[in-house]
C-alpha cells in the first residue's frame, strides 16, 4: 500500500506543481500548478496563451499565512491582446453571413507558439489518392497576423447549428498551435451559452459568442475554461479595444469669487458604434447552410417533402423522393441536410442508405432550388402567425389528433429554424416550460 501511494504522489509531482503565494508566470512549471496564497487555495493552468487562476477554497484572515501575497482569479494572458479590428471583422462576416443564409457561422483563433509552418493544401482525399494527387484543395480561410491565426473553417451552418468537424485543418491546428478563441454566431439571438456549448466547450481556451449581430448594440458574452472552470469574462480582457475619452465641463460658483472651471476628461472601455471591417474574401467559400427536415409520426409523406409516406414505426423506412429517401432508425429525430451535396450529416443511424431519388437522380435530398425558394416565402410568410398556429398546437392537443399534431409542430419547427425564425420557437417554449430560452 505504501509503494502506491508513494507511486501516487510521484506521478502527481510529475503532473502538479506546488506553490507558495502567486509567482510569476515562468515560475510555474507545470500545466497545472496548485498556489496556496493569502486569501485562498489555487489551481492555476498554465498554456503557451495564459495562465488560468481558478479559486478552489477560501482561507480565513484569521488563517492566513504572514507574508504571503493575495491572488485573483481569472485568467492573466502571456501573449498581447487580440487587436480589436478582428472582433469587429468577425461581427461583419457573421452579420453577412446571416443576411445571405439566416444561419450561424464559426471563426476559431489559434496562437501559433512555436512558429510552425502551416499546411498550403489539405490532407487529400481517397479520390484524389486514387488519382495519384499527393496535395489535397489548397488552402482557404486563413489569416496569419505575426503568431496570431485566424482560421474560418470549412462548415455547415444552419440557423440553430454552426458544425466545423469535417474540416481536418481545425484538427492540424489544435495538434500544432495552441487554441486560443472559438467563436460562433447566435444571430439575432442573444448570446448564451447553450446546451451544446457547454457540452462540448471543454478545451483549456477562451471561447465567445456573438448575438444580436444586426442590432446597434450587439452583444457579446465571452468566457474562459480549463478543467471544470467555466468563467465569463468581459471581451476587453481579450481583445485590444480603443478607450473612450469622456470630457466634463463643471463650473463651481462661490459667493464674491469668480466662477471656477474644471474639465474632467475620464476613459471607459469601447462599446461602439461598431465599424464594418471587411473579412477575407475566401471566408463566405467556408459556409454552406443545411436545412433541418423534422421526421414525422403519421404524416411523413405529407410533411416532410415526399410523395409517399410509410409507416410510423422505428426502423421502417419511409420513401420521401424529394429527400432522398432516408432509412429513419427513429421517426423523433431530424435530420441537417447539407445544402451542396444533399447529404444528411451527424445523423448516426440515418447514414445507412440515401433513396431511390437519390441514386436515379443525384438530386439534393433536401429539395430541388425551387421547393427551397417557395419554402423561404411560405416560412417568411408564417413569422408571428406560426407563433400563433404553434401556441395552439401546443395548447389545444386532444387525444384523437395528438398524433397528427406533433406531426406539424415538427414541420413548423423546421420550417422556422430554417428560414431564421429562432426567437418564434424560443418564446414558445419560454412561455410553455418557463425554462427560458435555452433550448
Amino acid at each position: 500500500m505504501a509503494g502506491k501511494l508513494d507511486l501516487t504522489a510521484q506521478l502527481a509531482a510529475q503532473m502538479q506543481g506546488r506553490h507558495w503565494g502567486p509567482q510569476a508566470p515562468e515560475a510555474y512549471d507545470k500545466p497545472t500548478n496548485i498556489v496556496v496564497a493569502r486569501n485562498g487555495i489555487f489551481r492555476v493552468v498554465k498554456t503557451p496563451i495564459a495562465l488560468f487562476k481558478k479559486k478552489l477554497s477560501d482561507i480565513p484572515a484569521a488563517s492566513a499565512i504572514p507574508g504571503l501575497e493575495a491572488m485573483e482569479e481569472g485568467p492573466e494572458l502571456l501573449i498581447p491582446k487580440i487587436p480589436g479590428k478582428y472582433l469587429a471583422m468577425v461581427l461583419t462576416w457573421y452579420r453577412e453571413i446571416y443576411q445571405k443564409d439566416k444561419t450561424e457561422a464559426s471563426v476559431l483563433f489559434f496562437w501559433n507558439h512555436d512558429d510552425v509552418e502551416i499546411p498550403a493544401h489539405y490532407e487529400p482525399t481517397q479520390v484524389q489518392k486514387n488519382q495519384g494527387k499527393v496535395d489535397g484543395d489548397p488552402v482557404k480561410g486563413l489569416l496569419v497576423d505575426g503568431k496570431l491565426v485566424v482560421y474560418c473553417p470549412q462548415q455547415k451552418n444552419s440557423s440553430g447549428l454552426s458544425e466545423f468537424g469535417d474540416d481536418g485543418m481545425v484538427e492540424w491546428l489544435r495538434a500544432n498551435m495552441t487554441g486560443l478563441l472559438e467563436t460562433h454566431s447566435h444571430h439575432t439571438m442573444n448570446a448564451f451559452w447553450s446546451g451544446t456549448d457547454n457540452a462540448n466547450e471543454n478545451a483549456t481556451q477562451f471561447y465567445g459568442v456573438w448575438g444580436k449581430i444586426l442590432d446597434k448594440d450587439p452583444k457579446f458574452l465571452f468566457r474562459w475554461v480549463a478543467g471544470d472552470a467555466k468563467i465569463d469574462i468581459d471581451y476587453n480582457i481579450l481583445f485590444d479595444m480603443p478607450e473612450t475619452k469622456i470630457t466634463t465641463v463643471v463650473t463651481t460658483e462661490a459667493p464674491g469669487q469668480e466662477p471656477v472651471v474644471t474639465t474632467e476628461v475620464k476613459t471607459q472601455p469601447f462599446a461602439g458604434p461598431w465599424p464594418d471591417v471587411a473579412p477575407p474574401e475566401d471566408w463566405t467559400g467556408q459556409h454552406r447552410k443545411s436545412y433541418y427536415a423534422p421526421k414525422t409520426t403519421t404524416y411523413a409523406g405529407k410533411y416532410n417533402g415526399g410523395t409517399t409516406g410509410g409507416a410510423a414505426n422505428k426502423g421502417t423506412t419511409q420513401s420521401t423522393p424529394s429527400r432522398g429517401g432516408q432509412q429513419y432508425n427513429d421517426p423523433y429525430y431530424g435530420t441537417y441536410y447539407d445544402d451542396e451535396t444533399g447529404y444528411p450529416y451527424d445523423y448516426g443511424n440515418g447514414r445507412t442508405g440515401y433513396g431511390q431519388a437519390w441514386a436515379q437522380g443525384n438530386q439534393k435530398t433536401h429539395g430541388s432550388e425551387d421547393e427551397v425558394k417557395k419554402n423561404d416565402v411560405t416560412a417568411k410568410k408564417l413569422s408571428e402567425e406560426s407563433r400563433a398556429v404553434v401556441d395552439i398546437v401546443l395548447t389545444e392537443l386532444d387525444e384523437e389528433k395528438i398524433a397528427e399534431s406533433e406531426d406539424m409542430v415538427k414541420y413548423l419547427v423546421g420550417e422556422l429554424i430554417n428560414n431564421g425564425f429562432d426567437h418564434i420557437v424560443a418564446d414558445v417554449v419560454a412561455e410553455q416550460s418557463g425554462y427560458g430560452h435555452h433550448f
